[in-house]
């Protein structure tokens, strides 16, 4: 069988026209192994240099191209012919070569400089020489008005030499970060492109290298400090009639169209700038300015029309203001980005900024903004949240979690959706009076001119900011301490709400994106998942609610997974390895499921999100189902309500905890969050524990005024029925009263009828 190099220089190189045209074949077919010593391998090697040294530009680009293939390939191959194509291939990027001559020609270079870097001889001979040639190469490249592509190749490969070979780039310092600020400092009428940006950006992260391991520190906080003056002064032009809190003294010149846009390019390539900056590796610690990073975010948030500093004057122009107006979303999206990187670089040392830059970002959530606005405040909660200390401050938490819960209201099930019709024979339609009742009517309006469902989330913008907004509410709920109980509390019920009702929404009628339904009920269901235990560890009374969720929903792939691991961890929930912690009483949050048992605080935080409740129907359904669940265990569970709300009666943290059963059957359709059928009647409360208690007779005799009998209300624990496992009944203990007893007079003639102690001469003891 003749050898695969031999294959190729006979049919596929034969000629240069040839070559170029089965050139992706041969590159495909090559291998390692085709490369072990052999005579065909030195032939090989001849015909890759004849054609890099083809005066047909193709035939070079070919040669360029193979050998950089065989580079790849063969190590040793490479050691051999990288002097010798060098000679060749350096020169070119000084010519008038094509654009993919010159393409091939500078991913060979950096092939041969950046493959060998373990192999100090060839270091001396071959890169250490040839190194500074290309660099210089490189950057009169990138200064040309060639082509893009070309361009951000060279500014990529230069930056990667820097990180390679800091100490040879030392004298070319200077000109690469001219280079550098060229494509930094914005362009108009067209910005610069991203790809540039990103590029020049890199490259300008990279010149710290060029200060060694001790001047490296110091070159990257000049830098740093460089960046933040600059984007200050931006901020500065962009904010000229806003609250920038520099008012002109005097009145300013005329208003040139091509200041704000170039300020505006100059402000995204300096916070670009130093969100690379922070991201690079450093060979010591550096110093890092946090509190001049931090005060750049709080500028880039703090701009708003209400800190207005031209409204005490009398000169402004109105074409400026509406410039400055429109570009505000962009400072604060700029804010935001800086805001996250900068906390997962510093991630404790921010903490004494945290709170500011927290309350920043919760004032602009509290603001009617479109969802595309609001996308980058919500960003930026996650690592903000997760790498600094807890906030001190309890009305901050609070707010978020209150503007947070605003935004997942939209994939709420109204009222009219989840009420149960008239005579649908579930039960609700005779559950009140006959009286004031007016015929049901099907169509009053133009209802039957509707054929189809509103979407939800009309954009892929309102989409994201649902799953946004899911993604920071654990962050948010972690900080029991700091979070309301009515506020907590609220937030879990709205979780169960969603997990009940999204599984029986169509996917199409949430958004177009079918997509976006499935990892909205992934989230929700990880959610719940997390939050059915309670925050001094029991488990609520959804666990029934939840297991049953999880159980039957069925979906996309990523519903599926987090089905799987939510049913994972509810297995170690249902089934303990370790006896629970008695209390004396459940956790406020294990009330979450029935209007009776919500607070005043609760109700009025859902009456400010805007969250109805499921109506007296509803109620009325949910309760019977309870009572025949309890009955017989095998009737079908009441309908699904809206979100389970609050009615009138109000909470005290006096009364107790009617903890109802949540029965779950594993054969029911969907399962829906269960009502106590009639209100918890107010009765005192002792004491005692969790389980039922019961008065004994007294041992000793009563006195003749002795207190009447308070009857203790029993408490049942929360439990989860299933058809496959025995409900377990709370068995009574007896507590026995002992009689009060009370202390005698004093009398001293009492004693006289009292024995003497004896004493037992003859015992031995002491």
């Amino acid at each position: 069988m003749p050898h695969h190099l031999e294959t190729l220089l006979q049919y596929y190189l034969v000629t240069d026209q040839v070559a170029v045209l089965h050139l992706p074949l041969i590159l495909s077919s090559l291998a390692r192994s085709h490369f072990r010593p052999s005579q065909h391998l030195q032939k090989w090697k001849i015909r890759a240099q004849a054609l890099i040294q083809s005066k047909d530009s193709g035939a070079r680009w070919a040669g360029l191209c193979l050998a950089r293939e065989c580079a790849r390939l063969d190590k040793e191959l490479l050691v051999d012919c990288a002097q010798s194509w060098l000679a060749v291939v350096l020169p070119m990027l000084s010519r008038n070569e094509p654009l993919p001559v010159l393409k091939a020609a500078i991913h060979l270079l950096s092939a041969i400089f950046s493959s060998a870097t373990d192999m100090p001889e060839f270091q001396r001979q071959v890169s250490i020489p040839n190194i500074p040639k290309f660099s210089l190469s490189l950057v009169s490249l990138a200064e040309r008005d060639c082509d893009e592509q070309l361009k951000i190749l060279s500014l990529h490969t230069i930056s990667s030499m820097l990180a390679l070979y800091p100490t040879l780039h030392r004298a070319l310092q200077p000109s690469l970060h001219k280079l550098a600020m060229q494509h930094l400092n914005g362009s108009f009428p067209s910005p610069t492109p991203p790809a540039i940006v990103c590029a020049a950006v890199n490259l300008h992260a990279s010149l710290h290298f060029t200060g060694g391991k001790v001047g490296g520190a110091t070159v990257w906080r000049k830098s740093v400090n460089e960046a933040i003056d600059a984007a200050l002064v931006a901020i500065g032009h962009l904010t000229l009639t806003l609250g920038n809190g520099s008012a002109p003294v005097h009145a300013p010149p005329a208003f040139d169209l091509t200041l704000l846009p170039l300020a505006l390019g100059r402000l995204k390539c300096m916070v670009a700038l130093i969100i690379a900056l922070l991201q690079s590796s450093t060979s010591r610690p550096v110093p890092m300015p946090v509190a001049s990073l931090a005060n750049l975010c709080l500028r880039l948030l703090g701009v708003t029309l209400e800190d207005d500093v031209s409204a005490d004057q009398n000169f402004f122009d109105v074409s400026q203001r509406a410039l400055e107006v429109s570009v505000m979303p962009e400072l604060w999206k700029l804010g935001c980005q800086l805001t996250a990187q900068l906390a997962k670089c510093t991630r404790r040392h921010l903490t004494p900024h945290a709170s500011r830059l927290l309350s920043h970002v919760i004032y602009h959530m509290e603001k009617p903004l479109s969802s595309i606005h609001r996308l980058p405040f919500l960003h930026a909660l996650p690592p903000l949240l997760t790498h600094t200390c807890p906030t001190h401050s309890t009305l901050l938490p609070n707010r978020l979690l209150k503007s947070i819960l605003g935004t997942l209201t939209k994939i709420l099930p109204s009222s009219n959706q989840m009420r149960p019709k008239e005579g649908s024979g579930d039960g609700t339609a005779g559950t009140g009076s006959k009286r004031g009742k007016k015929r049901a009517r099907g169509y009053e309006g133009d209802e039957v001119f509707r054929v189809g469902k509103e979407v939800i989330c009309k954009s892929d913008e309102e989409g994201e900011e649902i799953i946004a907004a899911l993604t920071a509410l654990p962050y948010i709920l972690e900080n029991h301490s700091q979070v309301s109980r009515a506020l907590h509390s609220l937030s879990r019920r709205m979780l169960l709400s969603l997990l009940l009702s999204l599984p029986r929404q169509p996917a199409s009628s949430l958004s177009v994106d079918l997509s976006l339904h499935g990892r909205v009920l992934a989230k929700v269901t990880s959610l719940c998942e997390e939050l059915v235990v309670g925050m001094d560890g029991w488990a609520l009374k959804s666990v029934g609610l939840v297991v049953g969720a999880v159980g039957t929903a069925d979906g996309s792939e990523e519903t599926l997974k987090a089905n799987t691991v939510a049913q994972s961890h509810l297995e170690v929930l249902l089934h303990p390895r370790l006896p629970p912690l008695l209390r004396s009483l459940p956790a406020l949050e294990s009330i979450s499921l029935y209007r009776t048992d919500e607070s005043k605080d609760e109700k009025e935080a859902r009456v400010k999100l805007g969250v109805e409740p499921g109506g007296a129907s509803t109620l009325a359904a949910a309760s019977e189902a309870v009572d025949n669940a309890v009955s017989t265990t095998s009737q079908q569970p009441a309908s699904l309500p809206t979100v389970v709300s609050a009615g009138p009666e109000t909470y005290s943290s006096s009364s107790t905890h009617a903890l109802s059963a949540s029965v779950v059957s594993a054969t029911s359709a969907p399962v829906a969050p269960l009502s106590p059928a009639a209100p918890p009647t107010t009765q005192p409360i002792h004491d005692s524990p969790m389980l039922p208690a019961k008065t004994n007779p007294v041992l000793a005799e009563q006195p003749a005024t002795a207190p009447k009998k308070s009857q203790a209300r029993q408490l049942a624990p929360s439990s989860v029925a299933f058809s496959t496992i025995p409900q377990v009944q709370p068995v009574a203990i007896d507590t026995p009263r002992v009689a009060e007893k009370r202390p005698a007079a004093f009398d001293e003639d009492s004693d006289n009828d009292e024995e003497m102690p004896f004493i037992n001469m003859d015992s031995d003891s002491d």
